[in-house]
């Protein structure tokens, strides 16, 4: 067989360059699995980790790392979430507010209603992917398959690490592989991490709605895991297991994980930040297990 491989999609918002936006995701992935699975580290080098950077082409612009570089050393400097970001993700305010979201759900026009600045921007770009506009998601989704079909066409066990809009791009383009293209890929696993799938704004758009079982799913995953942090307001509805449960006939196995992620901008916790969601514990034993059962 040949080596694993971890293909990593971000989400919405402009990233770093792509050189400097992998080596940092790596260097959190590695922090969590030092200390929780250190015997995986050998199996997790430069050629078992693989960006997809589609965001350049989607807003023509990088984010300067070093306005992110002091909050992941900080982050870093810990091995579990500090008993101060636990409080704060539990406390009253933080648990009405997600409340609140999941009460709204079925009801997609009042989410702006509840949107800050910050979210109002994430549903317009939302918006501009799920419109095609002059085919520009097309083009970020054959990003992803053109890595996801060299690595099978290479006999590479493939985990799909995706975060927040990047789970959709990942439902999308193998939904489009499996039930368009009939392409024989079989994806070993999907991991989603702070992903809106559970959102019926979102689900309601994404490639197969409307179609009935199994035809609306895609079928060439074998294992779909999702994390959902504490607090994240994107993962609100944090269990996808409910939601997709037709799916459950197509996979050999479906898991929901409650994580907690302490990562912070600028003093302020950001429970979504996708480098909190790689540096988690739960999230690297998830990862351990899965190459020391395909190495």
């Amino acid at each position: 067989m040949s080596r694993p491989l971890i293909v990593y999609i971000p989400g919405l918002l402009p990233k770093p360059q792509p050189e400097i936006h992998r080596d940092a995701l790596y260097r959190c992935l590695r922090h969590g699995l030092k200390h929780v699975a250190p015997d995986c580290l050998p199996a997790l080098d430069d050629e078992s980790f693989e960006l997809v950077p589609w965001t350049w082409g989607f807003y023509q612009q990088h984010r300067d790392f070093a306005l992110d570089a002091p909050s992941v050393d900080a982050m870093l400097a810990f091995t579990e979430a500090p008993t101060a970001a636990r409080r704060e993700v539990r406390s009253l305010g933080t648990r009405l507010d997600r409340a609140i979201r999941r009460l709204l759900n079925p009801f997609p026009a009042l989410v702006p209603y509840l949107a800050d600045e910050r979210a109002r921007i994430h549903i317009a770009d939302l918006g501009r992917y799920q419109t095609n506009l002059d085919g520009e998601a097309g083009r970020v989704r054959a990003m992803l398959r053109d890595v996801l079909v060299i690595a099978f066409e290479h006999k590479r066990p493939t985990l799909l690490l995706a975060h927040s809009l990047g789970s959709v791009i990942a439902w999308d383009t193998l939904w489009d592989l499996s039930r368009v293209e009939h392409h024989p890929l079989r994806l070993d696993t999907l991991f989603t991490m702070g992903s809106p799938l559970g959102q019926y704004l979102v689900r309601r758009a994404i490639h197969g709605y409307g179609l009935s079982a199994p035809e609306c799913y895609p079928d060439n995953i074998r294992r779909w895991w999702n994390a959902s942090a504490e607090g994240d307001k994107t993962a609100a509805i944090d269990r996808l297991q409910p939601r997709y449960a037709g799916m459950r006939a197509l996979l050999e196995e479906q898991t929901d994980l409650r994580v907690c992620n302490w990562f912070r901008l600028d003093g302020v916790l950001n429970p979504h930040a996708e480098y909190g969601y790689l540096a988690n514990g739960d999230v690297a034993r998830q990862v351990a297990n899965w190459l020391k059962r395909v190495a």
